[in-house]
């Protein structure tokens, strides 16, 4: 979301359906031991297999924020002086730069279960990487977060 003077703040995870689908997966599991070793045992290897699965979706989000002077995408942050041309990409154009036009030493964030993305040049000449490739749920938002966030 944005505020009055620029700032932005987007907290990405694991959408609900891939939050169903890891603990039928695991369920599964539970019912196939369950059905060989007994109840209990069933109950132990769901719970064995859910816990590092959901820890895993806990801790596969990202926070994206702006402040004035970063911007902060998970432990990563870049100066706003350094933030060249950022441009927001629709779902087709985030797969054409996610796979055959994506430049190796770029930063990357993605998720697979977004469709949407950012990239943001880096404009710093002492930094190789050229940049930021951001999977993001308001994308066009974030550019316009980062814009505002710039000219303050």
């Amino acid at each position: 979301m944005t505020n009055p003077i620029g700032h932005y703040r987007e907290r990405v995870y694991a959408p609900w359906w891939i939050w169903l689908l890891a603990l039928s997966m695991c369920f599964s599991l539970g019912i196939a031991f369950g059905a060989a070793l007994g109840a209990t045992i069933g109950v132990i290897t769901f719970f064995v297999a859910a816990i590092p699965v959901s820890y895993g979706l806990i801790s596969s989000a990202y926070l994206i924020s702006i402040d004035d002077e970063n911007i902060r995408v998970g432990r990563a942050h870049l100066p706003l002086k350094f933030c060249g041309e950022a441009l927001a990409l629709n779902p087709e154009s985030t797969k054409q730069r996610r796979g055959p036009t994506a430049d190796p030493a770029c930063y990357l964030v993605l998720r697979g279960w977004i469709n949407t993305a950012a990239t943001i040049d880096v404009a710093d000449p002492t930094d190789a990487t050229p940049y930021w490739f951001i999977s993001s749920r308001n994308p066009t938002r974030l550019v316009e977060a980062l814009a505002e966030s710039k000219r303050n």
